[in-house]
């Protein structure tokens, strides 16, 4: 009885010797496979920093099938794809990464630009103010919450954010100019005029207030002055190719 009791046990010690390295065969499994994924996460970032959004996706698409907990992949591989103009998808990523992770302002900032570019006005301030909820120092949902309302001609509630922003943030150019937007869209142009040239003073190598300026001074027929803002936007580095376009139409116009 006792050596059919002590062979019962040791048959037991046995098994438990094989569970335990079968668990450690697994754990071991597991932590490699979510290295690899974090692997593909960094190959991603690197391929975005060089601008191969495709590249990017593929390796973000790997590490979230390696690790579907992988908040960072969902989330950069959904700004790739808006980097490829492939919105909604973006938005499908965002969503995911959301799920990881409901407090990360960046997720709601980024879902907010994704609305944004399909016209969701409604769901992006939602989203920037998600985010502005989570940290008010979000320079980009503040400033992007600000032109959402502008995009729907919501001149009061565009003109309080972009107050806010500059009073967080007085030495950013794009503050002044913002607000100078908001007030010509409601149809106070000396104040627009007025915080157009507060943005240049700010920083004066930023080319679109000088833009911003020109047009409105085109369009109320003051002609010299526009000319002299849109040879200044002009002999500033811009990347909007029709800005540019049109300001040098305008200035051939004028005589």
């Amino acid at each position: 009885m006792f050596a059919a009791g002590c062979t019962g046990v040791t048959a037991g010690a046995r098994g438990d010797d094989a569970d335990l390295t079968a668990d450690a065969t697994t754990r071991q499994l597991a932590e490699a496979r979510l290295k690899d994924a974090h692997e593909h996460l960094l190959h991603g970032n690197d391929a975005m920093a060089r601008g191969d959004l495709q590249a990017a996706i593929d390796a973000y698409t790997d590490a979230v099938r390696l690790d579907p907990t992988l908040k960072d992949a969902w989330l950069n591989r959904g700004i790739a794809h808006m980097g490829d103009h492939h919105f909604s998808t973006g938005i499908g990523d965002f969503a995911q990464a959301l799920e990881l992770d409901d407090k990360d302002p960046a997720i709601y900032f980024n879902l907010g630009n994704a609305y944004t570019q399909v016209a969701y006005y409604a769901q992006a301030i939602s989203c920037y103010s998600k985010a502005l909820e989570l940290d008010p120092r979000h320079i980009g949902a503040l400033n992007n919450l600000g032109n959402t309302y502008a995009a729907l001609y919501r001149w009061d509630d565009a003109i309080a954010t972009h107050e806010r922003f500059i009073a967080l943030f007085p030495d950013r150019a794009e503050g002044y100019m913002n607000l100078a937007s908001a007030h010509e869209g409601r149809g106070d142009s000396v104040e627009a005029e007025t915080l157009y040239k507060k943005a240049i003073a700010t920083d004066p190598t930023l080319a679109m207030p000088y833009y911003a300026i020109a047009d409105m001074l085109f369009h109320q027929q003051r002609l010299p002055e526009a000319r002299t803002y849109f040879e200044d936007f002009l002999a500033r580095s811009s990347q909007d190719s029709d800005l540019i376009r049109k300001a040098q139409s305008r200035v051939q116009r004028i005589p």
